[in-house]
């Protein structure tokens, strides 16, 4: 699995990953520092782990960091979460995509696994 680029999951985190630019620009920047660094992070770090583990090896070792993506993905919709606690921003929409996203992972992960485990 070389060509990440292929995969609706990595082209949908991408476009997360802009929203979460877009909608962080749009809030006091002072205010939500902390929240703004972390969630961007998170944010980054679900496609390029479906990226760098399409380069890997082998279909366990993809696995592995869709995994991780998987839980950025997690950690993401918490600190939104925490957004939305502290700013009464709507954040629903963009959770929806998280969501979305983890069904992806998940069912990817399935069917890799499934290969390695037979």
């Amino acid at each position: 699995m070389n060509n990440y680029k292929k995969l609706k999951v990595w082209n949908q985190s991408i476009e997360l990953n802009l929203a979460i630019y877009k909608l962080y620009s749009q809030l006091p920047k002072s205010d939500y520092f902390e929240l703004q660094n972390q969630s961007k992070r998170a944010a980054n770090s679900i496609a390029s782990n479906i990226a760098e583990g399409s380069g890997r090896g082998s279909e366990k070792d993809f696995c592995r960091f869709l995994y991780i993506s998987m839980g950025s993905a997690s950690e993401l919709e918490c600190q939104l979460l925490i957004l939305q606690k502290l700013s009464n921003t709507d954040v629903e929409p963009i959770i929806s995509e998280i969501v979305s996203i983890q069904k992806q992972l998940h069912a990817l992960i399935k069917s890799l696994s499934s290969r390695f485990q037979q």
